[in-house]
């Protein structure tokens, strides 16, 4: 479960870094949340995140 609330706690930045503007930093925080999807495919039942 640690492993949902890491994506959750990243979810939760990318939401402050997409009200700063601060596009860097998002689409790194986002490419580390796919990548934790991908890893995690037959828990969350996501479709891996293809950026």
């Amino acid at each position: 479960m640690s492993d949902l609330n890491e994506i959750k706690c990243k979810l939760e930045e990318l939401k402050n870094l997409n009200a700063r503007g601060e596009e860097w930093e998002y689409f790194q925080v986002l490419d580390s949340i796919a990548g934790n999807v991908y890893r995690y495919n037959d828990f969350i039942e996501f479709e891996p995140l293809i950026i």
